[in-house]
């Protein structure tokens, strides 16, 4: 029982810090210019986004990691075991 507790505190820390990071990242005041004269001319234009940035990547894969974490270790029988070989 005390195992299963240690395993879940473990995928609920790395779950925390995913969220944590998400929200720095695209809520806190981080990505800001710390030229004035920079964000005027950024405020003039529409952003181009190409593709999913680094930082929203590496977010989802920590809350998804701890998702999987999280079921695998705290499921009585282990998830990839479960219907495997019907």
């Amino acid at each position: 029982m005390a195992a299963k507790i240690l395993m879940a505190l473990s995928a609920s820390i790395i779950f925390s810090l995913g969220v944590v990071h998400l929200v720095y990242t695209f809520w806190g005041p981080m990505l800001t210019p710390r030229d004035p004269a920079l964000q005027i001319s950024m405020s003039q234009i529409s952003p181009v986004i190409r593709g999913i940035s680094p930082e929203l990547e590496v977010s989802i894969a920590r809350i998804s990691r701890a998702a999987v974490e999280a079921e695998l270790r705290m499921s009585t029988e282990p998830a990839y075991l479960i219907n495997a070989f019907p």
